[in-house]
Order: structure tokens, then C-alpha cells, then sequence
């Protein structure tokens, strides 16, 4: 393997580095695009995808995983169930909590509009012989690897996120 990897003349990086910026980039308007398509805005559209892959939460498990205060979830809560995203019920193991829904319209449009997303690495991949998609596989691994590792560096002592 050749130790000159191929420069972007605009960026002076490798282009490997210049594609991952790139596809940085277009993750962010992925996130835009499809939070407008469903009236929310970034935090909204982080609930609604953690709902739809782990299912109903309730509202403090919810706001963990995206982060928030207690006060700051009842105001996201409330801002998904106004635009029809969401419902809110009690929770039957306990009537104090209340447990998060996505429902299942928004559901079916949140899917539609990820999917195609989720699909393209596949599509990329038609073609390519095992042994380049091993490749590609390693290099990504590696590189996920290394994002977590600076995420790991950034959040600083205590792992805070």
C-alpha cells in the first residue's frame, strides 16, 4: 500500500479524509432535511428516532438517551405530541411515570424517510469483489474505532456527553 495517499487540491487532506468530511456533511443535512419533512428540529428528531428503534420509553428513559433535563424532556414531549408525532400515556408498571410513543403514521413517514439512507451503503457496495468490500469494512471499522475514541476524549474525565 502506497504511503502518498491521494491529496484533495482544495483541502490539502487525503481524499479519504475529504470523503469523510464530505459524508459528515451530508449526515448533518440528512438530519435537516428530514426534521423539516417532519416539522421537528434536531433534538425532536433524535427522540423520534430513538423511539423508533427501541420502542416505547418512558419519559425519563427517553430524555437519557437524548440527553436532556427532566424539564427539558416534558417540553420536547409535548412539542411531538402537538405536531402528531407522539402520544403520552401512564405507564402500567407505574401509574407515576408516563411512557413515550411514536405513533404509527409518523412512524411509517420517519422509516420512509430514513431508509433510503440506511440503504445507500449497501447500494454503494453492489459490484465490489469480497475482498473490496473487506476493505472497505476494515477501513470503516478503524475509523469508527478512532470517532469514538476522540468522542471519548472530548467528553474529558468522567465520560460526560
Amino acid at each position: 500500500m502506497s504511503k502518498n495517499l491521494p491529496v484533495n487540491p482544495k483541502e490539502g487532506a487525503s481524499e479519504a479524509s475529504f470523503l469523510i468530511g464530505q459524508l459528515l456533511k451530508n449526515v448533518e443535512g440528512f438530519k435537516e432535511k428530514i426534521g423539516q419533512r417532519l416539522d421537528v428540529n434536531e433534538t425532536d428528531y433524535r427522540a423520534v428516532t430513538i423511539l423508533l428503534s427501541k420502542g416505547p420509553l418512558t419519559a425519563g428513559e427517553l430524555g437519557d438517551k437524548v440527553g436532556l433535563t427532566s424539564g427539558s424532556t416534558t417540553t420536547m414531549i409535548n412539542r411531538l405530541i402537538k405536531v402528531g408525532h407522539a402520544t403520552k400515556k401512564s405507564s402500567e408498571q407505574d401509574k407515576r411515570s408516563a411512557v413515550i410513543e411514536i405513533k404509527p403514521d409518523s412512524a411509517v413517514l420517519a422509516a420512509s424517510l430514513i431508509s433510503p439512507i440506511l440503504k445507500m451503503s449497501d447500494d454503494a457496495m453492489k459490484g465490489m469483489s469480497i475482498s473490496e468490500i473487506e476493505t472497505v469494512l476494515i477501513f470503516l471499522r478503524q475509523v469508527n474505532q478512532r470517532a469514538e475514541e476522540i468522542l471519548a476524549d472530548l467528553a474529558g474525565p468522567g465520560g460526560a456527553k
